[in-house]
């Protein structure tokens, strides 16, 4: 027998473990049909609609393992990894996901082995590695940095230091194809086979020989839950559960969907999820709850299960992609949870809190604790299937309006029906309400409004002074006066007249929905454009301008609490009560509005009005909205937040559309046109609401709000050094906790350089000694060449004047021997010497002239002379 490692779990593990639990969970009061269901397949980015596993590693991300490769998921975004993008997959079959204690990813692959990622660095481990087989099927940690690797036909492979050892059935296995493996807090390591379980605890190997269907049924999941449970899904033989020795087994008697259980899992609150071939089960309180496909699951066969750290839970499928269950702060019953219709007109709460609800073609129905208890139809006395309003009297009877029905009065179980002929203006009843003074308003779509008192109905209608025969709200203020709200307009009654008022006088539209009123002796009327506050006589608005999500208000509820909380066309809406005294009384410009939708809950955006009550405050502060898909409750006092900050990150930078590399600080050549910053915010409960800011330091230290955009864009950046932060909040506006950052540089050009001006200044001062020199050659040669010519032309000037000088040098010596006269001999004795030098001279200049030497000084014509003549000229 080889030695066999087995240690405790990690204390990182347990830590890990502990602080997810600090996170709100799902509400495991409310019906499985209830919560949130998200689902994602091909059509949304994922490869196919196979999915075999889930992790979410401790980054946030949330891993996928399919047949077509590895997938990484941000709640918006599918990356895919797959032999055709990373060279070390050599198989697509993601078989299992593991991360272990230092944050690395590990997952299995059917046929390509066992591989590790890294800082997205991938290192393969296969047969030329020491394992026997490339089929891995399962990972588990050994807990103390070693792996567990379960694989088809190899048996089980212990990873510790690189290096592999190898158990088969030799040393005590049920079979050397592992489907799953769990470590426990003790130590002991529970591996599923296709022949039974085994089990590892202090080196030792023991089979469940003679235990059904442990023995020899092929296991198909194991699972380590908390205070020591072990969770064994067999195919076939159902749910298995042991503990301190002893050992259940939970089947299709006890309510399990199925009995080929095909994963486990439990989460924070201690409820069991178990994925089977015919749904979602959910066991809690010894009961089972069931989810498929004719609930809204996208697939029956369930083959992986995951809860993240904000306490979702994930549902990987055979062939209906991914899912994932959430907790919303709107609960909603519909026909799922027993109500005959999903159309809900009105709703109303008695003084014994029942809740009754008019559904539309399914006649009334009560419900006490969120069930259906009771529905009434035709059947039972009702006049008519289709109720539309209801309304309570002081003696609390429950009266019920319906379409082309009449009134019906519910007094000790029993219908009384009340038509025309018995006085009422008309058979569609729009609205009705009770009075203090014990009298009923009966408000009709057609025929005004009708005051029932002493088993009488008295009619109001616009020959009354109504504005308009259809009634579709009615309200008694708290000093008794009466407001109708009608498709013309709002009428006010005090028992004598009527005084009404139209877009005319201020109102937003003339169709009114709702009318309230508050402890300041305003009224709010809700209308088909917006919402109207009437004070002292002057109406002022609240429309889409000042902010409101919607213009179309339904009904108008008071929390309590300094809110109103109105429905409308496209959800229900929450609006601090100041901010719109503020803006009707011109303090402020616009309300901050929260909208409540589909992804808070709502089956349906579309909530119902034009007749009454569309919404109701019950007793325990719990508000309830008539849509077209069921009813819709909101608790304003216990609303569940998403207390988890979302981690940020950074995934990709471009520059000029190509990625770069994410280095320890990488330099940027300078001039990039286009820098994208592409990043992500990893909260899971509402992904599209996941909203980011982001700036960049060294350019701006002002944060940018992006919205819901994840990528951020910059044009020319100068030189510099840079950080680029970006930070996320959920959909409760709760904001990461540390932003992600990117360090960078963009380096200065060529000519910007110290040492580039400085060689720029050597090279201009060379240049300008060159140019000096240049010039001063030039200056040279130039007056070289102006000696030249200037000696030249004197020279043949000479040359010129030689002959006529011989002719007078003849001449002279002529004279001087023919005059004897000494007065006459002296003067010509003088222009004879003159003469004799101007000869000496040519000569000088001729022997000058055939040594080929001219001085090229300045003044250089001037000091030949001087040599010539050894005078100054």
């Amino acid at each position: 027998m080889k030695a066999i490692p087995m240690r405790s779990v990690s204390i990182l593990g347990l830590a890990l473990l502990f602080s997810a639990r600090s996170a709100v969970g799902l509400d495991p009061t409310k019906a499985l049909t209830q919560y949130g269901l998200d689902v994602w397949q091909t059509d949304h980015g994922l490869p196919q609609n196979f999915v075999q596993s889930i992790l979410q590693t401790r980054d946030g991300y949330v891993w996928l393992g399919t047949e077509m490769g590895l997938v990484r998921f941000d709640g918006v975004r599918f990356t895919i990894f797959s032999k055709e993008t990373v060279h070390e997959m050599t198989n697509n079959f993601v078989s299992a996901l593991f991360e272990d204690a230092e944050g690395v990813l590990w997952f299995g692959t059917d046929g390509g082995g066992l591989l590790r990622v890294e800082k997205g660095q991938f290192r393969v481990y296969g047969t030329p590695d020491g394992m026997s087989s490339d089929r891995v099927g399962a990972i588990c940690a050994d807990g103390h940095g070693g792996l567990w690797v379960g694989t088809s036909g190899g048996g089980l492979h212990h990873l510790e230091n690189g290096k592999f050892n190898i158990y088969t059935t030799r040393d005590g296995l049920s079979s050397d194809t592992i489907s799953c493996l769990a470590l426990d807090s003790d130590g002991t390591l529970w591996i599923g086979t296709k022949s039974g379980l085994t089990r590892l605890s202090g080196g030792q190997f023991s089979r469940f020989t003679g235990e059904e269907p442990l023995g020899t049924g092929a296991i198909r999941t194991v699972y380590a839950g908390q205070r020591g449970s072990i969770w064994v899904g067999t195919l076939g033989g159902g749910l298995v559960h042991l503990k301190d020795g002893s050992v259940s087994v939970y089947t299709t008697k006890q309510g399990l969907s199925d009995n080929s259980v095909s994963s486990i899992r439990e989460d924070r609150d201690g409820n069991l999820w178990v994925g089977t071939v015919a749904g979602l089960n959910r066991y809690r309180g010894g009961v089972f709850d069931v989810l498929s496909t004719s609930s809204g699951l996208p697939d029956n066969l369930v083959l992986a299960l995951a809860e993240d750290r904000e306490g979702g839970v994930w549902v990987g499928s055979y062939a209906g992609g991914l899912a994932r269950l959430r907790d919303t702060k709107i609960t909603c019953i519909g026909p799922p949870e027993g109500l005959a219709e999903g159309m809900v007109l009105a709703v109303l709460e008695d003084r014994r809190g029942n809740l009754w609800v008019a559904v539309h073609g399914g006649g009334l129905q009560m419900l006490k604790d969120g069930h259906v208890v009771r529905t009434y139809t035709t059947a039972d006395g009702l006049s008519s299937d289709f109720v539309i309003s209801l309304a309570e009297d002081s003696h609390g009877d429950l009266w019920i309006g319906t379409r082309s029905g009449g009134l019906n009065r519910f007094h000790d179980g029993r219908f009384t029906v009340f038509h025309r002929k018995d006085g009422l203006p008309h058979e569609t009843i729009s609205s009705i309400s009770g009075t203090r003074t014990g009298e009923l308003w009966v408000g009709t779509a057609g025929g005004g409004v009708a005051l029932y008192r002493d088993d009488t109905f008295t009619g109001y209608s616009s020959r009354d002074g109504l504005i308009n025969d259809v009634v579709t709200a009615i309200h008694e203020d708290r000093r008794g006066v009466l407001w109708l709200g009608t498709t013309a307009g709002l009428s006010r009654f005090d028992g004598k007249g009527f005084t009404s008022y139209t877009v005319k006088d201020g109102l937003t539209n003339n169709v009114v929905y709702a009318i309230e009123d508050d402890d300041e002796g305003s009224i709010w009327v809700g209308t088909r454009g917006g919402l109207n506050r009437l004070r002292n006589g002057k109406l002022a608005a609240i429309t889409a301008r000042e902010g409101l999500a919607d213009e179309s208000i339904f009904r108008i509820l008071d929390d309590s609490r300094g809110s109103f909380w109105m429905s409308t066309n496209r959800g229900v809406l929450e609006v601090r009560k100041k901010e719109l005294n503020d803006v009707a009384d011109g303090r402020a410009g616009s309300v901050t509005c929260r909208l409540y939708t589909k992804a808070d809950g709502l089956r349906s955006n579309e909530c119902n009005g034009g007749v009454q009550p569309t919404g109701w405050r019950s007793r325990d502060g719990k508000l309830w909205f008539p849509t077209t898909k069921g009813l819709a409750m909101i608790d304003p006092e216990h609303i569940r937040s998403n207390g988890v900050p979302p981690p940020v990150r950074i995934e990709q930078v471009t520059v000029d559309g190509e990625p770069i590399a994410r280095g320890s600080y990488p330099r940027l050549p300078p001039g990039p046109k286009n820098m994208e910053f592409d990043y992500t915010g990893l909260s899971f409960q509402v992904p599209g609401r996941v909203r980011f800011k982001y700036r960049l330091v060294g350019l701006s230290r002002d944060w940018i709000s992006a919205g819901t955009r994840r990528t951020a864009y910059y044009n020319y950046l100068p030189p510099g050094t840079y950080t680029f932060e970006v930070v996320a909040c959920n959909d409760d506006d709760l904001w990461s906790r540390t932003s992600s950052e990117f360090r960078f540089e963009v380096t200065k050009p060529v000519w910007s350089t110290w040492w580039f001006r400085f060689t720029v200044v050597l090279a201009l001062m060379a240049a300008v000694y060159s140019l000096s020199r240049l010039r001063h050659s030039v200056q040279l040669r130039r007056e070289k060449e102006r000696a030249q010519v200037i000696t030249q032309v004197t020279l043949g000037l000479l040359h010129e004047a030689r002959q006529p000088l011989q002719v007078v040098t003849a001449r002279l010596d002529l004279l001087a021997l023919l005059v004897t006269d000494d007065e006459l001999r002296k003067p010509l004795e003088e222009a004879y010497a003159g003469v004799n030098r101007v000869v000496g001279l040519f000569q000088k200049l001729e022997k000058i002239q055939s040594r080929g030497t001219y001085r090229t000084a300045p003044y250089a014509t001037h000091d030949t002379m001087m040599d010539v003549t050894g005078e100054p000229t």
